[in-house]
Protein backbone atom coordinates (compact mmCIF):
# COMPACT_ATOMS: atom_id res chain seq x y z
CA UNK A 1 0.00 0.00 0.00
CA UNK A 2 1.39 3.38 -0.94
CA UNK A 3 2.01 6.08 1.60
CA UNK A 4 -0.50 8.35 -0.13
CA UNK A 5 -3.17 5.64 0.13
CA UNK A 6 -2.42 5.10 3.84
CA UNK A 7 -2.74 8.81 4.53
CA UNK A 8 -6.03 8.81 2.65
CA UNK A 9 -7.38 5.93 4.77
CA UNK A 10 -6.24 7.56 8.01
CA UNK A 11 -7.72 10.85 6.81
CA UNK A 12 -11.09 9.14 6.41
CA UNK A 13 -10.81 7.86 9.99
CA UNK A 14 -10.02 11.37 11.21
CA UNK A 15 -12.96 12.83 9.27
CA UNK A 16 -15.35 10.20 10.60
CA UNK A 17 -14.35 10.89 14.20
CA UNK A 18 -14.57 14.67 13.58
CA UNK A 19 -18.04 14.26 12.11
CA UNK A 20 -19.11 12.05 15.02
CA UNK A 21 -17.82 14.63 17.49
CA UNK A 22 -19.58 17.51 15.74
CA UNK A 23 -22.85 15.62 15.41
CA UNK A 24 -22.69 14.47 19.04
CA UNK A 25 -22.08 18.04 20.25
CA UNK A 26 -25.03 19.27 18.16
CA UNK A 27 -27.33 16.47 19.30
CA UNK A 28 -26.08 16.31 22.89
CA UNK A 29 -29.41 17.30 24.51
CA UNK A 30 -31.10 14.34 22.79
CA UNK A 31 -28.23 11.85 23.05
CA UNK A 32 -27.34 12.41 26.71
CA UNK A 33 -26.31 10.25 28.64
CA UNK A 34 -25.25 8.00 25.72
CA UNK A 35 -22.63 10.09 23.96
CA UNK A 36 -20.72 7.19 22.39
CA UNK A 37 -23.12 5.86 19.73
CA UNK A 38 -21.97 8.09 16.86
CA UNK A 39 -18.37 7.31 17.69
CA UNK A 40 -19.11 3.61 17.21
CA UNK A 41 -20.40 4.50 13.75
CA UNK A 42 -17.18 6.41 13.06
CA UNK A 43 -15.12 3.37 14.04
CA UNK A 44 -17.29 1.07 11.91
CA UNK A 45 -16.99 3.24 8.82
CA UNK A 46 -13.26 3.74 9.33
CA UNK A 47 -12.63 0.01 9.76
CA UNK A 48 -14.85 -0.89 6.82
CA UNK A 49 -13.19 1.61 4.51
CA UNK A 50 -9.62 1.62 5.75
CA UNK A 51 -9.07 -1.70 7.50
CA UNK A 52 -8.18 -2.48 11.08
CA UNK A 53 -5.45 0.16 11.34
CA UNK A 54 -7.82 2.97 10.36
CA UNK A 55 -10.40 1.47 12.73
CA UNK A 56 -7.84 1.42 15.52
CA UNK A 57 -6.94 5.06 14.83
CA UNK A 58 -10.65 5.96 14.95
CA UNK A 59 -10.94 4.05 18.24
CA UNK A 60 -8.08 5.98 19.84
CA UNK A 61 -9.27 9.34 18.53
CA UNK A 62 -12.85 8.62 19.61
CA UNK A 63 -11.76 7.58 23.08
CA UNK A 64 -9.74 10.77 23.46
CA UNK A 65 -12.59 12.93 22.12
CA UNK A 66 -15.16 11.30 24.40
CA UNK A 67 -12.93 11.78 27.42
CA UNK A 68 -12.02 15.38 26.51
CA UNK A 69 -15.49 16.66 25.59
CA UNK A 70 -18.00 14.60 27.56
CA UNK A 71 -16.46 13.43 30.84
CA UNK A 72 -15.63 15.62 33.81
CA UNK A 73 -13.38 17.49 34.01
CA UNK A 74 -14.43 18.74 30.56
CA UNK A 75 -11.60 19.96 28.29
CA UNK A 76 -9.15 17.69 30.05
CA UNK A 77 -7.82 14.19 29.42
CA UNK A 78 -7.57 13.37 33.13
CA UNK A 79 -9.56 10.36 34.29
CA UNK A 80 -10.77 11.12 37.80
CA UNK A 81 -12.88 8.11 38.73
CA UNK A 82 -13.32 4.41 38.13
CA UNK A 83 -16.68 4.90 36.35
CA UNK A 84 -15.05 6.99 33.61
CA UNK A 85 -12.18 4.52 33.27
CA UNK A 86 -14.62 1.58 32.92
CA UNK A 87 -16.77 3.41 30.34
CA UNK A 88 -13.78 4.44 28.24
CA UNK A 89 -12.25 0.96 28.51
CA UNK A 90 -15.51 -0.68 27.51
CA UNK A 91 -15.84 1.65 24.53
CA UNK A 92 -12.23 1.00 23.47
CA UNK A 93 -12.60 -2.78 23.71
CA UNK A 94 -15.90 -2.81 21.81
CA UNK A 95 -14.58 -0.46 19.12
CA UNK A 96 -11.39 -2.51 18.82
CA UNK A 97 -13.47 -5.65 18.34
CA UNK A 98 -15.44 -3.88 15.61
CA UNK A 99 -12.15 -3.20 13.80
CA UNK A 100 -10.98 -6.80 14.18
CA UNK A 101 -14.31 -8.22 13.02
CA UNK A 102 -14.21 -5.96 10.01
CA UNK A 103 -10.71 -7.20 9.23
CA UNK A 104 -11.98 -10.78 9.43
CA UNK A 105 -14.76 -9.85 7.01
CA UNK A 106 -12.20 -8.35 4.62
CA UNK A 107 -10.04 -11.48 4.80
CA UNK A 108 -13.03 -13.76 4.19
CA UNK A 109 -14.07 -11.65 1.21
CA UNK A 110 -10.56 -11.80 -0.23
CA UNK A 111 -10.45 -15.58 0.25
CA UNK A 112 -13.83 -15.91 -1.45
CA UNK A 113 -12.56 -13.88 -4.44
CA UNK A 114 -9.43 -16.03 -4.70
CA UNK A 115 -11.49 -19.23 -4.48
CA UNK A 116 -13.86 -17.95 -7.16
CA UNK A 117 -10.94 -17.22 -9.48
CA UNK A 118 -9.47 -20.67 -8.85
CA UNK A 119 -12.85 -22.28 -9.51
CA UNK A 120 -13.30 -20.34 -12.74
CA UNK A 121 -9.82 -21.39 -13.90
CA UNK A 122 -10.64 -25.00 -13.03
CA UNK A 123 -13.92 -24.84 -14.96
CA UNK A 124 -12.11 -23.40 -17.98
CA UNK A 125 -9.54 -26.23 -17.79
CA UNK A 126 -12.31 -28.83 -17.55
CA UNK A 127 -14.13 -27.32 -20.51
CA UNK A 128 -10.90 -27.36 -22.51
CA UNK A 129 -10.29 -30.99 -21.56
CA UNK A 130 -13.88 -31.83 -22.56
CA UNK A 131 -13.39 -30.24 -25.98
CA UNK A 132 -10.13 -32.14 -26.44
CA UNK A 133 -11.82 -35.41 -25.42
CA UNK A 134 -14.67 -34.87 -27.89
CA UNK A 135 -12.18 -34.09 -30.66
CA UNK A 136 -10.23 -37.27 -29.85
CA UNK A 137 -13.46 -39.30 -29.80
CA UNK A 138 -14.50 -37.94 -33.20
CA UNK A 139 -11.07 -38.77 -34.64
CA UNK A 140 -11.23 -42.27 -33.22
CA UNK A 141 -14.73 -42.84 -34.64
CA UNK A 142 -13.58 -41.57 -38.04
CA UNK A 143 -10.61 -43.95 -38.01
CA UNK A 144 -12.72 -46.89 -36.86
CA UNK A 145 -15.41 -46.17 -39.44
CA UNK A 146 -12.87 -46.19 -42.28
CA UNK A 147 -11.30 -49.55 -41.38
CA UNK A 148 -11.99 -51.99 -44.23
CA UNK A 149 -12.23 -54.97 -41.89
CA UNK A 150 -15.06 -55.70 -39.54
CA UNK A 151 -14.28 -54.18 -36.16
CA UNK A 152 -16.01 -54.28 -32.81
CA UNK A 153 -15.36 -53.28 -29.20
CA UNK A 154 -16.57 -55.18 -26.13
CA UNK A 155 -16.83 -53.90 -22.57
CA UNK A 156 -15.70 -55.90 -19.53
CA UNK A 157 -19.10 -57.68 -19.43
CA UNK A 158 -18.66 -58.87 -23.00
CA UNK A 159 -21.27 -56.44 -24.29
CA UNK A 160 -20.78 -54.75 -27.64
CA UNK A 161 -20.03 -51.03 -27.25
CA UNK A 162 -19.04 -50.31 -30.86
CA UNK A 163 -19.24 -51.98 -34.25
CA UNK A 164 -18.21 -50.45 -37.56
CA UNK A 165 -20.21 -50.55 -40.80
CA UNK A 166 -18.14 -53.38 -42.31
CA UNK A 167 -18.90 -55.63 -39.33
CA UNK A 168 -22.60 -54.86 -39.68
CA UNK A 169 -22.54 -55.75 -43.40
CA UNK A 170 -20.84 -59.07 -42.70
CA UNK A 171 -23.24 -60.09 -39.94
CA UNK A 172 -26.32 -58.35 -41.35
CA UNK A 173 -27.03 -56.21 -38.27
CA UNK A 174 -27.61 -52.57 -37.56
CA UNK A 175 -25.13 -50.44 -35.58
CA UNK A 176 -27.94 -48.95 -33.48
CA UNK A 177 -28.90 -52.37 -32.11
CA UNK A 178 -25.64 -52.41 -30.17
Amino acid sequence: MTRKRQLHLYGVALLCVTFALGATLLLLPWLHPSTMSLFFVAVMISAWYGGWRAGLLATVLSTLAINFFFFKPVSSLHILNLETAVQLSTFSIAAGLISLLNQSRRRALQNARENLQALQASIEREESIGVEANTAKERMETVLATINDGFYVLDRHWQFTYVNDRYCKWFKCRPLSF
